[in-house]
């Protein structure tokens, strides 16, 4: 409860291709009061979400973000998310992407390596993490677009999205 207000439990998943602001959506989430893991493994999201659920003293807002840095792990959440939907289980998908010259740009910046390791080139590596995330996108409550987005201007977007007074859609 806030200000005496009941808050709508809130569980959002976030997942998106590497480079398109994850990290900042989850940091942004945090400030927002939200409850946040990050890389927690699939398999894990049903359990962890039921938990929250049942206690009330501590944040009804929750945000786990999952991504291909999970490896192996990564590969259940389709089936994860179909899971939480079988079951009833409230949650909302939220896909962040950016077109590929911004994803490379941000890596050649930041100079981390993708998480598809360092075997093809970075292009193709955006290529393949595009294919295999593709389900997922198609699966999403909200696609966030970074491409062309500061961080002030993604701070700006969630917040409005999933700050306090913003519904689920």
């Amino acid at each position: 409860m806030i200000g005496g207000e009941s808050i709508m439990a809130r569980n959002l998943i976030i997942t998106g291709m590497s480079g398109a602001g994850k990290t900042q959506v989850m940091r942004t989430l945090e400030d927002l009061g939200y409850f946040c893991v990050d890389n927690l493994p699939p398999t894990f999201i049903p359990k962890f979400i039921e938990l929250c659920m049942k206690r009330s003293d501590e944040s009804d807002q929750l945000a786990l973000a999952a991504d291909i840095r999970g490896g192996k792990f990564f590969d259940e959440l389709t089936e994860v998310l179909d899971q939480l939907s079988r079951e009833k289980i409230p949650f909302e998908l939220v896909f962040l992407d950016a077109d590929d010259q911004t994803l490379v740009r941000r890596y050649k910046e930041t100079r981390r390596r993708h998480p598809l390791g360092e075997r093809n080139t970075l292009l193709k590596n955006i290529t393949c993490e595009r294919e295999l995330l593709d389900p997922l996108r198609e699966k999403a409550t909200h696609i966030i677009d970074t491409s062309t987005l500061t961080t002030a201007q993604l701070k700006a977007k969630v917040t409005e999205m999933f700050g306090e007074g913003s519904s689920k859609e």
